[in-house]
């Protein structure tokens, strides 16, 4: 699963970079000196992280808490200690998502419209958060396509 969306954020990475190069660099409203393509790709680099910590705290994935501490002298204290650790990880990337989805540039020109629309509509298939009925799980979901939806800037665009 991580590969195909990692798969799908690179080929929207690739559309980015190039409506980015093809806009007027002036008119960018990227934070810094930084590229486009650069906040683009820490963006994705945040995405990532999010997606790892989502994993981890509500899949067990790769390791679970329990297996993890199998071998403590308090389990149930190192498992509860475990998961508040996932869970403030957790928070910790989707404020970091949050903050690099801020940080991406305006789509100015008919492409970079274009590629933003894309990564926009790529956001509801990869972040379905419909599909989910535990409400904790489909609130991450919510937050992870909130986010996504925010780094396309496609609401900017005429």
């Amino acid at each position: 699963m991580i590969k195909r969306l990692f798969l799908k954020y690179i080929i929207l990475f690739v559309l980015m970079v190039i409506g980015s190069s093809t806009g007027v660099q002036g008119g960018n409203s990227c934070f810094g000196t930084d590229t486009c393509s650069d906040v683009l790709n820490a963006w994705f680099n945040a995405n990532m992280t999010y997606t790892s910590a989502f994993q981890s705290y509500f899949y067990g994935s790769p390791t679970s808490c329990g297996y993890e501490c199998q071998n403590a002298a308090n389990v149930p204290q190192c498992i509860e200690d475990c998961q508040l650790r996932r869970r403030n990880a957790l928070a910790g990337a989707e404020m970091n998502l949050f903050s690099k989805a801020l940080q991406t540039c305006t789509p100015i020109t008919i492409d970079q419209c274009a590629a933003a629309s894309a990564m926009a509509e790529q956001c509801m298939l990869d972040h379905d958060y419909l599909s989910y009925t535990d409400p904790e799980i489909r609130l991450a979901v919510y937050s992870q396509y909130s986010a996504c939806r925010l780094a396309s800037k496609v609401d900017l665009c005429q």
